[in-house]
């Protein structure tokens, strides 16, 4: 098939961002503009079509309304997006990058999305392409995630296919050199500045037995080789990235000696405390972007105890949690209650949590779990 399927007010680029022109287009993308809620003067004047688009408009607002900017999302983008200008200068040799790390679901994937994001759209504004004729040429920042048991030739595939390069039918055949050239040559063609390489957690960095241990050595030292010839600034995000064999080359080097460990900032995300001001501050943030029209202010607030328990004070979950209950709050009862909030269910981590959480309060009260009888 020489065109993909696409579908009648979809968008036919999908959210995950693993090549050039994916890239390009979540780049490019706004946040919808806010619905305004009508009045009762104006909805008596509605047909049955006029209402079902008000409230499709609201939905597709509360699904794509943009990241919210927690103290963890300030901090990394202050620290990380600092050093990635501050290499724009730099002079040769390998230039120091930066890991997030952090449990999953807790934004991970939005944060150094947004971080590269932010840094192209500022790097294009302030400093142009100077040929006219290569704007269509530039990428200055390449995005990829690894999959599961990745391998350092995994990753220059990865990366090879984001500039969609030619590869050969059977990739045996090519070597992971071979692609060290190739993503070279790219890299300088395209005016490449950053890569950032999501769920780095994939790639074997540590060894488990003895057997692994020439794998674990290759793994290090290939990010090292890579950002030894490539011009650009690495950006890692993955799970537990602490204890991955990074930040000390598989527990071969001590944290002094390892050079990855001692060119890379590396930076935390956390799940929030219950009842802190920076729980507090994100769910009126929260509140303010939904569009419902019985929507009291301080509701989500006054929900802070119980949307903790829902999401273990993770900013994935809580945020996802509350989207889709206002979707369903959308022409039925148009409010967030904890009735609501209790029918909207999470993926199977979170609820499991949750479901865990109330049965240990009802032994402890030796009240029945709601929902259940006595």
């Amino acid at each position: 098939m020489s065109r993909s399927v696409q579908y009648q007010g979809l968008s036919p680029v999908r959210r995950r961002y693993t090549t050039i022109e994916s890239w390009r287009h979540y780049v490019a993308l706004e946040e919808p503009p806010r619905p305004e809620l009508a009045d009762e003067r104006q909805k008596a004047l509605w047909t049955p079509s006029d209402r079902e688009t008000y409230d499709e408009a609201r939905r597709v607002y509360h699904r794509r309304f943009d990241p919210l900017e927690t103290p963890d999302v300030r901090e990394i983008h202050k620290q990380i997006g600092f050093q990635l200008w501050e290499n724009l200068d730099a002079g040769f040799g390998a230039k120091p990058g930066g890991a997030v790390d952090g449990d999953a679901t807790l934004g991970k994937t939005t944060i150094v999305a947004e971080l590269g994001k932010s840094f192209e759209r500022r790097l294009l504004r302030e400093h142009p392409v100077v040929d006219p004729q290569m704007v269509h040429l530039a990428v200055p920042v390449v995005y990829i995630t690894l999959p599961a048991r990745a391998t350092p030739k995994t990753l220059n595939l990865t990366i090879a296919r984001f500039y969609n390069l030619l590869l050969p039918d059977s990739l045996r055949r090519v070597s992971t050199d071979d692609l060290n050239v190739a993503i070279t040559q790219a890299v300088e063609d395209h005016g490449t500045q950053v890569i950032i390489v999501d769920d780095l957690h994939y790639l074997q960095l540590r060894s488990k037995n003895k057997f692994q241990e020439e794998a674990a050595l290759v793994a290090n030292n290939h990010l090292k080789h890579l950002a030894n010839i490539l011009d650009v600034t690495f950006v890692y995000a993955g799970i537990h990235l602490e204890n991955s064999g990074l930040f000390d080359e598989g527990a071969l080097l001590s944290g002094d000696q390892a050079q990855t460990g001692g060119r890379f900032l590396h930076c935390k995300v956390h799940r929030f405390e219950n009842r802190s001001l920076a729980w507090l501050s994100m769910l009126e943030v929260l509140e303010r972007r939904l569009v419902l029209e019985r929507l009291e202010p301080g509701t989500l607030t006054a929900l802070g105890d119980y949307l903790f328990r829902r999401s273990h004070g993770g900013i994935g979950d809580v945020v996802g949690l509350v989207r889709r209950a206002a979707n369903l709050a959308v022409g039925h009862g148009e409010t967030i209650t904890e009735k609501l909030l209790e029918q909207t269910k999470l993926p199977r981590n979170p609820q499991f949590h949750y479901e865990r959480l109330q049965g240990q309060q009802a032994q402890d009260t030796g009240s029945p779990r709601k929902g259940k009888a006595a």
